[in-house]
């Protein structure tokens, strides 16, 4: 064995990996919190209320962020195809890693999925746009790491963790000593690099980057996010194949320029890793495919190949979640879906806490219609609990109600399925939701008053208007913010000096409300308030006026 000429460096080099490995673990959660303490201006999950809703539109508009998402994708795209046909493989490159920048996104522990580094998910906006599930379509990558937390199942023990520092460790390692080996083969004026890791991997430093990606993503810092953002695996899987195929392309290129040196290290060596004769044989399949050879020989045969691979994986992927998603189509689990339909309606019935059948009616949900029988049972034969459960899903699945449920269900007294049905008026043409719900609204004294205000508003009442305004200030703080935004969405204009009134107030998020109620009124009257509310201490409060005073202009 050689041994270590100059044990400085390999000190040295040791010390510099441990950093790297520290670094890539901690550096995301300082670079997020630092983030999030000078830069976002959002701290709400943009999903809780319709206000959040709409605020979180306002912002994104406001700041342009859909159209730098989509520009920014775009522009990853062009450089990752100009890179391949221009033979430029460093702006490939580039595009294949700022593909997988979002990733880091999940280190943001906050309610809104753009704050801190969450922000870098925008550039993932043209592909979430296309469907909710579309960003699963990459979840085959992880099979591998289900199956190495097997033994951690067995004796309950979560191995995701260790398994994330392991391959982000691995994958530094990797990538040091394959720049290490690099360039001590370019110092010693050797065509092709055939010692230490290239024994084994003709492309370390892109195994290392692979690896330690997939340590970054799979990082279980998900549990600790109050809010959500979007799967990471679709763009990961892109990245890598992108990668992969770089490395394909640099072989190309390298046979070319060396010839039957790089041929015989090819035989010699594995591609990244070592697997059976057999698989290698396999993988090389869309070689004989579609250019009947054994080795690719030039880039437009590496971009055929590697988009054929991720079409493949989006495939394996979409199979893979079928499994868990009865919404997607797979003819063997027809039985599966059925059982689970009855132990659901069982559950959503027989529950023993609210946990557990708020679960069984969100998993009913994805049975869409044929889950109809087991939420009416629910209505007729569960408790109010199971009742308001049943009847949210119904209005998510789309399904009308009957009139005697909705009449039923409007006179509870409890709370939480009055609200459900509330819901279900507000979302769906029902013949005589104005009527019950202008009843509702004068007859109410509980927490469902805002809500029916709403309601009134997202079927475009045209009596609302007056009783809302007579019963305004007769109600509490979180009545009153569903009150402004109402009065906003029927752009009621006899309600304009009471909402320019509550611009005025000392609690930041009826100056909210009563802001974003001013832009939804669409009058021109607001200008002055809008200009003056660019001034406010609340930054949040700053960007909708601004945002408010380019949508009158």
């Amino acid at each position: 064995m050689n041994r270590i000429k100059n044990p400085g460096l390999f000190i040295l080099a040791i010390i510099f990996t441990i950093s790297l490995i520290f670094a890539s673990l901690e550096f995301p959660r300082l670079a997020d919190n630092h983030i999030q303490n000078n830069y976002s201006p959002l701290h709400f999950d943009q999903q809780s209320t319709e206000l959040n809703t709409l605020k979180t539109n306002m912002w994104l508009e406001n700041a342009h962020l859909k159209e730098i998402g989509y520009a920014g994708f775009f522009i990853i795209i062009a450089m990752i195809v100009i890179g391949f046909i221009s033979k430029r493989r460093t702006i490939a490159a580039i595009g294949a890693i700022a593909m997988f920048l979002p990733v880091f996104g999940h280190f943001a522990i906050t309610m809104f999925f753009l704050a801190g580094l969450g922000f870098l998910r925008v550039l993932w906006f043209p592909l979430a746009d296309l469907s909710p599930w579309v960003m699963e379509l990459g979840h085959i990558v992880y099979l591998p790491a289900i199956i190495l937390s097997l033994p951690g199942k067995w004796f309950h023990f979560d191995m995701l963790t260790p398994l994330s520092v392991f391959f982000i460790a691995a994958g530094v390692i990797l990538f040091i000593g394959g720049v290490f080996n690099w360039l001590v083969t370019k110092y010693t004026k050797n065509h092709v690099a055939t010692s230490f890791l290239y024994k084994i991997s003709r492309h370390p430093q892109y195994l290392g980057w692979i690896l330690w990606s997939y340590g970054l993503f799979l990082m279980p810092v998900m549990q600790l996010k109050k809010g959500w953002g979007y799967p990471d695996s679709l763009p990961w899987m892109i990245a890598t194949m992108i990668i992969v195929g770089i490395a394909l392309a640099e072989e190309v290129q390298m046979r070319k320029r060396y010839g039957e040196e790089y041929l015989k290290f090819e035989e010699k060596t594995h591609f990244l890793f070592p697997v059976p004769k057999w698989f290698k044989k396999f993988l090389k399949h869309p070689y004989r495919l579609f250019f009947k050879t054994e080795k690719l020989k030039n880039h437009f045969q590496v971009m055929t190949v590697t988009a054929y691979y991720i079409v493949v994986l989006m495939i394996l992927s979409y199979f893979y979640i079928s499994f868990s998603n009865p919404q997607l189509f797979n003819p063997l689990l027809n039985k599966k879906w059925e059982n689970q339909l009855i132990a659901n309606g069982d559950l959503l019935i027989n529950g023993e806490s609210r946990r557990a059948k708020d679960i069984a009616s969100m998993n009913l949900e994805r049975h869409q219609q044929k889950a109809l029988p087991a939420l009416y049972n629910a209505i007729e034969n569960g408790d109010p609990e199971s009742r308001a459960f049943a009847i949210r899903t119904l209005w998510k699945i789309g399904d009308s109600i009957p009139n005697e449920i909705v009449i039923k269900t409007l006179q509870s007294p409890y709370g939480e399925e009055k609200r459900e049905i509330i819901n279900y008026l507000s979302s769906y043409q029902y013949e005589d939701a104005e009527e019950l719900l202008l009843l509702n609204l004068k007859n109410e004294f509980g927490e469902s008053k805002g809500l029916t205000a709403l309601a009134l508003a997202n079927i475009n009442s045209s009596q609302a208007g007056e009783y809302i305004l007579q019963q305004f200030d007769d109600i509490n703080k979180w009545e009153k913010m569903d009150f402004l935004l109402a009065l906003g969405k029927l752009q009621y204009t006899p309600a304009f000096d009471k909402i320019v009134a509550q611009t005025q107030a000392d609690d930041e998020q009826i100056r909210q409300a009563a802001l974003v109620s001013l832009i939804l009124m669409e009058d021109s009257r607001a200008v002055p308030v809008l200009e003056k509310m660019q001034h406010d201490d609340n930054k949040e409060i700053r960007v909708y006026a601004q945002y408010g005073l380019k949508k009158l202009s």
